[in-house]
């Protein structure tokens, strides 16, 4: 078994407590085996801040013909604004022929891109079905573009097209009658986003820590660990800060934390996502003194929380305690 990135990257997975950490999960809809007539539409919700929408339609649309030239028939998925009802962007199947009626014709099923100022077409004549049948399209869009997939049996790959807008649904509709297969949207969260504090800048803490009575308080560094590599390794040398929690933030209203964990430095796992001023997690008050329970964010930045602990010896040193993972790390106050 490969050994897990301490802070922590864990095999189980790990429990998200909703009332201490505002992480989205993934979330998944779909349609199945629906009829829809000339015209109809269905849609799905999308999670307008998530990094990756994966999205997929497998549909046969009656009354294709053939012609030279493309056909007006087409089943399109479009990008839209739910409120405003404005589409941002669209992907759209269409069928043609290079030189109907000629010896060297050939069909092809058209995936086009259509945005306000962008409009791509790419042919496909091979893996699609060019006569009716239910073909399937296939989208994953980030902020790097949207990679585009489609097929009858196997899929092949289209193509890379532009980036699409932030939006909140996804729609489908055809100028014939549909059967819809399937068509669903699955949104990965973004979790770097979702970790993001009003600190922007660590050293700006120094003030607020040279003013503070709370030993708790200040900059904290990886000091040293006692783990067991089987189960997990260390993802870094991490630094951080720790601050009093403000109990005026509306999810945080139960009073049970008692300070945040501020990210400063020292990934090296995930460390490309990991950015000073994030939520590396919170502790949470105990009815024993410098003894406290831990919400804690892993490299990966999933939530964890099973049994996890943290002992404070004062003033200078304090005792993250993984005992599902047989981990212990230690972290020294800055002077």
């Amino acid at each position: 078994m490969k050994a897990s990135p301490l802070n922590l990257r864990v095999y189980s997975s790990a429990l998200c407590v909703a009332a201490f950490m505002a992480v989205s999960s993934m979330c998944s809809r779909c349609f199945a085996e629906t009829n829809i007539p000339s015209g109809g539409v269905i849609t799905l919700p999308i999670d307008s801040s998530a990094k990756i929408v994966d999205a997929e339609a497998r549909v046969s649309l009656s009354g294709i013909r053939q012609v030279n030239g493309i056909g007006k028939q087409h089943w399109q998925l479009e990008w839209c604004d739910s409120v405003t009802g404005a589409v941002n962007e669209s992907f759209t199947v269409q069928w043609g022929n290079e030189s109907f009626g000629d010896i060297f014709d050939r069909r092809f099923m058209r995936v086009s891109y259509n945005s306000a100022d962008t409009c791509v077409s790419i042919d496909v004549n091979d893996g699609v079905n060019l006569y009716g049948g239910y073909n399937t399209l296939s989208l994953r869009a980030d902020a790097s573009g949207t990679q585009v997939w489609a097929g009858d049996n196997e899929e092949v790959f289209v193509g890379t097209f532009p980036a699409v807008a932030p939006s909140n649904m996804l729609r489908l509709s055809g100028n014939r009658k549909m059967k819809v297969a399937w068509f669903a949207v699955e949104c990965e969260p973004d979790k770097a986003k979702a970790l993001l504090t009003d600190i922007t800048d660590i050293d700006s803490l120094s003030a607020y820590f040279a003013a503070s009575n709370d030993p708790l308080e200040g900059m904290w560094s990886y000091l040293d660990r006692d783990t067991d590599e089987r189960r997990a390794v260390p993802g870094g040398n991490y630094t951080f800060a720790i601050v009093r929690h403000d109990d005026s933030h509306p999810q945080m209203a139960d009073g049970k934390i008692a300070y945040d964990i501020i990210y400063a430095g020292g990934a090296k796992v995930n460390s490309k996502e990991w950015k000073p001023g994030m939520l590396k997690g919170h502790l949470l008050a105990t009815r024993f003194a410098n003894h406290y329970d831990v919400v804690w964010v892993d490299s990966m930045m999933d939530v964890m929380d099973d049994e996890l602990s943290v002992d404070f010896t004062p003033p200078l040193i304090l005792s993250f305690e993984f005992p599902i993972y047989h981990a212990r790390l230690r972290f020294a106050k800055q002077q």
